[in-house]
């Protein structure tokens, strides 16, 4: 009986360091995984500076990223959840809500339309096309996309009236047809303008007559 307790005493000794050692490889596996779980954790995300509503904007509402009417601001967020086209840098002052933004959705150029106070309060807007015949009617090639201008009339006696004010300038080509971004070099002799609808056949008799001046409205 002895014997035998002996020979089991004998192989619990040269089992006990193996089990241990193989104790401590696990709990050191274990150890490491856990590290390292914490340490992806602890890392942060790239962010990227986005505009985000604030509130839940109707459509056809502007946008303001400052004052009492304040509906946007600018939020930093994990790049992984950007939508493609977000709105981050850009200068929001010019446009409206295409359809209700939820509070919190972060904008995107779907969501958007260019927006011109003056289109909104005509009854029938609509976008027409024309060309100067020079620099000289176009102040100079300096009216622009955004640009309001006043549009003259000269009748057969060389009268010249004011005819519509405050007209939207919604793009600006150069004489080759390019189109003049904001903020870039390049002297305008084409516009898109919105009018009236009722008014669009006036203009254009007048444009033909050549009796149509332009002046671009400074405040």
């Amino acid at each position: 009986m002895k014997d035998e307790e002996k020979k089991v005493k004998r192989k619990v000794k040269g089992v006990a360091p193996g089990v241990i050692i193989a104790a401590f490889v696990a709990a050191a596996v274990v150890y490491g995984v856990l590290i390292y779980t914490e340490k992806k954790l602890l890392e942060k995300e790239p962010e990227r500076l986005v505009a985000v509503a604030a509130e839940e904007i109707k459509k056809g509402r502007d946008l303001y990223i400052e004052g009492p009417g304040k509906n946007v601001e600018y939020r930093s967020v994990p790049e992984s959840i950007v939508p493609e086209e977000a709105a981050d840098t850009w200068d929001l002052s010019s446009f409206y809500a295409a359809g209700v933004i939820n509070k919190g959705s972060i904008l995107t150029k779907s969501m958007l339309a260019e927006s011109s106070e003056y289109k909104r309060k005509l009854a029938n807007p609509v976008l027409i096309g024309f060309k100067a015949e020079d620099y000289y009617q176009t102040a100079g090639g300096k009216i622009g996309k955004g640009d309001k201008i006043h549009i003259y009339v000269e009748d057969e006696e060389g009268e010249v009236t004011l005819r519509w004010s405050d007209i939207y300038v919604a793009d600006a080509f150069d004489a080759s047809g390019e189109e003049i971004i904001p903020g870039n070099d390049g002297k305008s002799v084409r516009f898109n303008i919105y009018l009236e609808k009722k008014d669009v056949e006036e203009f254009y008799e007048k444009m033909e007559s050549k009796s149509i001046r332009v002046a671009l409205a400074c405040n």
